[in-house]
């Protein structure tokens, strides 16, 4: 069976309904330019009654820098942070450099702002419900960061995790 790293192009067979589960991890939706289509896309891979598992990066992390005034982190206010589905140019260590290969070529990507409003309205029309949103805060992964900084930042959530279950089948709600 041929494979793609594109959700949008997944193949046939995996558009069944014969999934139990689907799992999304932290950092995949920036990626992902519609997200309506890719609830639908979750809403074809499952099977009635089955959940999508989604980890994901609460959207505030994009408006924190490492920046301090005072004892507070800074925020910014002029980035792309929280407006809905915004693209942003990046520069991102492609799969060459992830795995450790010599390939210094920085390819340019865009990666896309989804609010948690977006995502859950996008699978609740798809088909899907909602049976659990937490939003919390993990401690930042740069130990640089001074403990008092960590404790302010503590106050704001920067992880999420949706469960949600697919409730009808799209074709049989639509008559």
């Amino acid at each position: 069976m041929p494979w793609t790293d594109d959700v949008y192009q997944m193949p046939p067979d995996l558009l069944t309904g014969r999934f139990d589960v689907v799992f999304t991890g932290c950092g995949a939706l920036c990626w992902l330019p519609d997200i309506s289509r890719w609830a639908t896309i979750v809403v074809s891979c499952l099977k009635l009654g089955g959940r999508l598992l989604l980890e994901e990066m609460h959207p505030l992390r994009a408006a924190w820098t490492s920046k301090v005034i005072g004892s507070w982190p800074r925020m910014r206010t002029t980035s792309s942070a929280g407006r809905r589905g915004c693209g942003r140019r990046v520069r991102s260590a492609g799969p060459a450099r992830l795995a450790g290969a010599a390939d210094t070529h920085m390819p340019e990507k865009v990666e896309f702002r989804w609010p948690i409003g977006d995502v859950v309205t996008a699978l609740a029309r798809a088909g899907m419900r909602t049976e659990l949103l937490d939003e919390y805060f993990s401690p930042p992964e740069s130990a640089d960061l001074p403990s008092a900084i960590v404790e302010q930042l503590g106050r704001f959530p920067n992880d999420s995790t949706l469960l949600a279950r697919k409730d009808a089948d799209p074709a049989e709600s639509s008559r």
